[in-house]
């Protein structure tokens, strides 16, 4: 009988020895049958100091992984089947392993048993983690870069409400006209006042609209054309028009500036009666 047990241990331990990882075969008990070299190598025990010993009594598995191991072991000796699973191992040097543990039930001389391997994951763990911490460095640069693009969008839409409000609620004339075709794109209230029309009568139409025929040339008033040549920033004398037929005498300073893409006009004029300002933007 125990001529039988040594070469089946023998052959088993030879067995065990082709396999790369921590192999071990335990009894029902979880008692060391025999163990591999690479066992020996790791834990720093040989045969002698494992076999016959529990894996509960010794210091070689962390003791939130014993529990797992033993019931795990219980449920492959009733023939259950057991996913792997991981439990750390602690090696010769004190250093914590991460290990994922496949066990198959065996027979082993003559009575039942359990091959378990240990598969080092430790450093599959570790790149797991540096994922993990990297892609929850990448979520936070990507939240912080929302948060600042959330902010500026409010900011500018604060500024833009800002600008919106002084541009109408100038006592200043305003008109926002295209440099080169010499459409309004947009007045303010003070602007609408000084010539009588409502905005959606001036928006969208030629700034021509403004001026008397007398001040035209050809498809500009004479100031338009003025500015946007050779006496750009200066100011000049002109008249406007309101709806009325009204003629008003206004001294007007313009300057070029892009809105929305376009070259459009910025034209400070004042009239000779009340002193406001007509701006073209």
């Amino acid at each position: 009988m125990n001529a039988k047990k040594h070469i089946g241990k023998r052959k088993a331990r030879v067995l065990l020895n082709l396999l790369s990882d921590l192999a071990v075969l335990v009894d029902e008990k979880g008692r060391f049958l025999v163990v591999n070299d690479v066992f020996e190598e790791v834990t720093g025990l040989n045969q002698k100091e494992l076999v016959g010993k529990s894996f509960l009594e010794l210091d070689i598995i962390s003791a939130e992984s014993n529990a797992v191991l033993l019931e795990n072991l219980k449920k492959r000796l009733q023939g259950a089947s057991v996913e792997p699973y991981e439990v750390y191992f602690i090696d010769k040097a004190g250093v914590k392993r991460c290990v994922e543990v496949k066990g198959k039930k065996v027979s082993y001389a003559g009575k039942p048993a359990v091959l378990v391997v240990f598969h080092n994951i430790t450093r599959r763990k570790e790149n797991q983690q540096r994922l993990k911490e990297y892609a929850e460095q990448i979520e936070a640069l990507v939240n912080e870069k929302v948060k600042e693009i959330k902010e500026n969008a409010q900011k500018l839409r604060e500024s833009e409400e800002k600008y919106r409000t002084i541009f109408e609620e100038a006592l200043d004339a305003i008109v926002i006209a295209d440099a080169e075709t010499g459409i309004i794109i947009n007045c303010n209230r003070a602007a609408s006042e000084l010539v009588g029309r409502e905005k959606s009568e001036l928006i969208g139409k030629h700034q021509r609209i403004l001026h008397p025929p007398e001040e035209i040339i050809g498809d500009f008033s004479r100031t338009f054309k003025q500015h946007l040549k050779e006496k750009e920033g200066q100011i000049l004398e002109t008249k406007v028009i309101t709806k009325k037929g009204e003629i008003k005498d206004v001294a007007i300073k313009a300057n070029i500036f892009e809105f929305q893409g376009k070259k459009c006009f910025k034209v400070y004029s004042e009239t000779s009666q009340n002193r406001r300002k007509l701006r073209w933007r």
